[in-house]
């Protein structure tokens, strides 16, 4: 979507579609919804919001939308917020600043914390990190700040406690 005017004939066709398949869509109601395939955090939020506003979704249903760091704003994350989004599958690959720029990534290992925190600061206890090719030895190892983006969410506390106990990780002190 290089130019605007191409991201609003997309969504206009895709509106059109919903709208076309509203008989399908009216004896559906979606109890998750999983919002991918790219980079979907980097339109305007409002494509996003007008999309889920055409579906018939649980109240208690898990909406997740998929996000890289250096495309999230707080605008957005109030706009998901605001419109039912619950979950945010951020697409860090690396938190190897030399890594993310051979991969051709737009963000730096700066840019994941203060995405995190601003995911955190707009009520998302909901999320992970998608990182490419890691274990965790090798991620504690090569990167000392993932300790603390991590142990931002409580979920995932119990995720790393687990693999120290059973010896697959160590953790460095201060």
């Amino acid at each position: 979507f290089a130019d605007s005017g191409c991201k609003e004939k997309y969504f206009n066709a895709l509106f059109k579609e919903i709208e076309l398949r509203k008989d399908i869509f009216e004896t559906c109601v979606a109890d998750t919804v999983f919002i991918g395939g790219g980079t979907p955090s980097f339109v305007d939020a409002k494509y996003i919001k007008k999309a889920l506003s055409m579906l018939d979704i649980k109240p208690d249903a898990e909406i997740t939308i998929e996000a890289n760091p250096g495309t999230l704003n707080d605008e957005k994350l109030k706009i998901y917020r605001d419109c039912g989004i619950n979950r945010i599958s951020l697409g860090v690959q690396s938190l190897n600043d030399s890594e993310l720029k051979t991969i051709g990534r737009i963000h730096s290992a700066y840019e994941v914390n203060k995405s995190v925190e601003m995911i955190l600061k707009w009520g998302f206890s909901n999320y992970n990190l998608d990182l490419e090719n890691k274990d965790f030895k090798s991620l504690f190892k090569e990167y000392e700040n993932m300790y603390s983006t991590y142990y931002m969410n409580e979920n995932n506390v119990a995720t790393i406690n687990f693999a120290y106990h059973q010896g697959d990780i160590t953790i460095y002190p201060d």
